[in-house]
């Protein structure tokens, strides 16, 4: 027990007579505060700078299995390199049978068989929040350091760090155009991630890329006759841009029947509609036959390609491009400075695509420093990220 020691100067001194032994709980309090404090320090620094046999990390609850990601690989630690490109990847599971790769969220580690070995991300190994946001510009990873325009390059998908939101990521590049004349009057591929295309690609007309490579999370095109620099992002909308006012203009119809009224307006084939319905006319007027196209319309998911222009870029010049989507914000920073913004009609989405870069027709030039960033960049990322070219 304890007494006071009157006899002291210090009447609030206490001292403990009795052996600490005698006091089960409080040695188990200390006991169990060592330990949980050692198993934090190991789990956080120690125990995953490796794969660990035996083991896999799937979901808390194995009836929701959900991974992020599920890929063919080489080996482990390409599976553990995969996961730490992905903003909400947590940890891996690697099948040694199959070189099968698995990235999970949010999961825990289970004892397996021999086969499978497992990894948990740490905290340092984290480049980005769990939102997308840099954590630090150092950890951001370039994808191509630099590359000539007469070189063609793939990269894939799984090599792309990929956004936890789709609609919310960024892009930055350095690129030096040396002739602008070259290929003059097509339209000059710098890069884009989405639809699979050829080594060579001739576009005179706008028009036709946006039929023929319509997934483009990020497409970055020169103009064919300006010093121009087009930026193409890929949304889905329910209405149309040139539907803005619904009801202006609408060609309404009387079908057959319902079935193939339905199948008409769904098809948006003129010939599907000619030989369903009949009677047609133009109506500008609210309730003109129930508005029964629009309430069809309405519900289809429309996918077009929105764009922003950079005009007069500097030839023999290297120059920042730095792009910034966030919800259908689009903000774009030239030289890590604040250039223009636009509100999408539609809603970004980021696709599985690879990302192709140099393309032919295309520049005379340089590519520099790009980054793909799955989350949003303000002003100072962008600035920073131009002063690191500059430092280099």
């Amino acid at each position: 027990m304890v007494y006071y020691n009157n006899n002291n100067n210090n009447n609030n001194l206490v001292i403990f007579k009795d052996d600490i032994l005698k006091h089960p709980y409080i040695v188990f309090g200390f006991v169990f505060a060592f330990f949980a404090i050692v198993g934090y320090v190991i789990y956080t620094y120690a125990v995953f700078d490796e794969p660990v046999q035996g083991y896999t990390y799937f979901a808390n609850d194995i009836l929701k299995l959900d991974p992020l990601f599920t890929e063919n690989v080489t080996n482990m630690y390409d599976c553990t390199d995969l996961c730490k490109r992905q903003a909400n990847c947590d940890g891996i599971t690697f099948d040694n049978n199959t070189n099968t790769c698995i990235g999970q969220k949010n999961g825990r580690l289970r004892t397996d068989e021999d086969n499978y070995f497992a990894w948990v991300k740490k905290k340092n190994d984290r480049k980005y929040d769990r939102n997308g946001n840099i954590e630090s510009i150092n950890k951001i990873t370039t994808l191509i350091s630099s590359l000539k325009s007469n070189n063609r390059v793939i990269i894939e998908s799984k090599n792309v760090p990929s956004p936890p939101f789709p609609d919310t990521y960024s892009c930055s590049f350095i690129i030096k155009i040396q002739d602008w004349y070259e290929n003059y009057s097509f339209w000059r591929h710098i890069l884009h991630k989405g639809t699979p295309i050829g080594k060579t690609i001739q576009y005179h007309n706008w028009e036709k890329i946006v039929v023929d490579i319509p997934e483009q999370s990020m497409g970055f095109w020169l103009s064919p006759f300006q010093n121009n620099l087009r930026i193409a992002i890929t949304t889905v909308a329910k209405k149309p841009e040139s539907r803005i006012y619904p009801h202006a203009n609408i060609e309404k119809c009387l079908c057959k029947n319902t079935d193939n009224r339905l199948k008409a307006f769904q098809t948006r084939s003129e010939k599907a509609v000619e030989e369903a319905c009949t009677n047609c006319w133009i109506t500008d007027q609210e309730g003109d036959y129930e508005n029964l196209e629009d309430s069809l319309l309405d519900k289809k998911d429309y996918v077009s390609i929105e764009y922003v222009d950079i005009q007069d870029l500097q030839t023999n010049i290297s120059t920042q491009i730095a792009l910034s989507v966030k919800g259908n914000i689009v903000e774009v920073y030239v030289n890590g400075v604040f250039k223009l913004n636009k509100v999408l009609n539609g809603i970004p989405r980021w696709n599985n695509g690879e990302l192709y870069v140099h393309n032919q027709k295309t520049y005379r030039g340089e590519l520099n420093n790009l980054m793909v960033i799955p989350g949003p960049i303000n002003g100072e990322i962008a600035q920073q990220l131009y002063d690191n070219f500059n430092n280099q």
